[in-house]
C-alpha cells in the first residue's frame, strides 16, 4: 500500500500549486480542537503521530518555550501538508496541490459563462481518503494521513478555498483569489488569497497563539447556540465547503458589488477597486466565525479516527 500511495503522491504533486492558512492560522485551529480533546485522546493522536517519517525532522522541530512536546507535534501537524511543497524530491512526494481546495464557482453579475464544475480531486474528496487511511493504514500511513487530516479541515474552512471567481477579467477563474487584487483604505494592494490567508495573524509564538485562541473561543460562547446549530445542521464536508463557498459570495466578493483587478492590472491606479472601509473588519469576523467551526470539527474527525484501533 505504501509503494502505491507514493506513486499517487508523486503523480498529483504536479497539478499545481496554491497556498492555504498561513502556519498560525492553521496552528490556532489545531489549538481549538486540542483544547476539545481528553489528555487520552491527546496522547493516543500524538502516538500516532511519533510513527511519522518526518517526526524529527519537522514535527518536533523549533519547539518554543511554553509548549509540551505532545501540543507542540499536535500543532505542527497541521501546518506539514504545506512545508511538504519544498525541498528535497524525497519531501515533494507527499505534496497534492489539488487536495487543498475546491473549486466551486462563483460569477459575476451578468457575466454569461458555463463555469467548470469542481475536479475529482479536491478537499472533499481527499479529506475522505486520509480519513480512511488513518483509520485503516499501516503506522506510517496513518501518521502522514492524520497531517493531511489536520490540514485538509483547516483548509475548507478557508473561504478563498471553496470558490473560483469567474469574470469578464478571469475569463478562467482567479484561482480562489491568487489572482485578484484590490485596494483597502490606508494600505497598499492587496492580494485577495494571501489577505485572507493572514486574517488571523502570523505570529507562533504561546502567547500570539494563545490570545488568538481565546479570542475565537470568546467568540463561540457569544453565538454558541448559532454554532451549535449550524454545527448539527452540517455535519458533513460537503456542507463545510458550500459554507465557505457562501461565505466567499458576501465577505469577499460582497455579494456581486465588487470586482477584483488582475495581476496584469494591479499597478494601475484607476483599475484597482478600493474595497469599503469596513471590509477588513467583517473579514477578520468571518474568518474567526469560520475557525470556531473548524477547530470543533477536527476534533470530532479525530476522534472518529481514534475510534478505530
Amino acid at each position: 500500500m505504501k509503494a502505491c500511495l507514493l506513486s499517487l503522491l508523486i503523480v498529483l504533486a504536479c497539478l499545481g500549486s496554491v497556498n492555504a492558512w498561513n502556519d498560525k492560522g492553521h496552528m490556532v485551529i489545531a489549538r481549538l480542537a486540542w483544547k476539545e480533546l481528553t489528555p487520552d485522546e491527546r496522547t493516543r493522536v500524538y502516538r500516532i503521530l511519533q510513527r511519522h517519517p518526518h517526526f524529527q525532522e519537522f514535527l518536533q522541530e523549533k519547539k518554543p518555550d511554553g509548549f509540551t512536546e505532545e501540543e507542540w507535534v499536535f500543532l505542527r501537524a497541521a501546518t506539514w501538508s504545506d512545508w511538504v511543497r519544498g525541498g528535497p524530491t524525497s519531501r515533494k512526494a507527499y505534496h497534492m496541490s489539488a487536495a487543498h481546495y475546491v473549486n466551486l464557482s462563483i460569477v459575476y453579475p451578468g457575466y454569461n459563462i458555463n463555469p467548470p464544475g469542481p475536479a475529482q480531486q479536491n478537499v472533499v474528496t481527499q479529506l475522505a481518503v486520509s480519513k480512511l487511511i488513518a483509520k485503516n493504514g499501516n503506522q506510517e500511513d496513518r501518521a502522514v494521513h492524520l497531517c493531511w487530516v489536520f490540514h485538509l479541515v483547516g483548509d475548507i474552512h478557508q473561504p478563498l478555498h471553496c470558490t473560483n471567481f469567474f469574470s469578464p477579467r478571469f475569463p478562467k477563474g482567479d484561482r480562489g483569489g491568487n489572482l485578484a487584487h484590490a485596494k483597502i483604505p490606508n494600505r497598499s494592494v492587496i492580494q485577495l488569497h494571501s489577505f485572507w490567508d493572514d486574517l488571523l495573524g502570523s505570529g507562533t509564538s504561546v502567547s500570539s497563539i494563545g490570545s488568538t485562541v481565546l479570542e475565537i473561543e470568546q467568540y463561540y460562547q457569544e453565538k454558541k447556540e448559532q454554532f451549535d446549530r449550524e454545527l448539527k445542521q452540517h455535519p458533513k464536508a460537503e456542507d463545510w465547503a458550500r459554507e465557505g463557498y457562501e461565505f466567499a459570495k458576501k465577505y469577499v466578493y460582497l455579494d456581486g458589488k465588487f470586482h477584483p483587478a488582475t495581476e496584469e492590472d494591479k499597478n494601475k491606479e484607476s483599475e484597482v477597486p478600493v474595497l469599503p472601509a469596513d471590509y477588513a473588519t467583517n473579514a477578520g469576523k468571518a474568518a474567526r466565525y469560520v475557525s470556531v467551526k473548524a477547530g470543533k470539527r477536527l476534533a470530532y474527525e479525530l476522534r472518529e479516527i481514534l475510534a478505530f484501533k
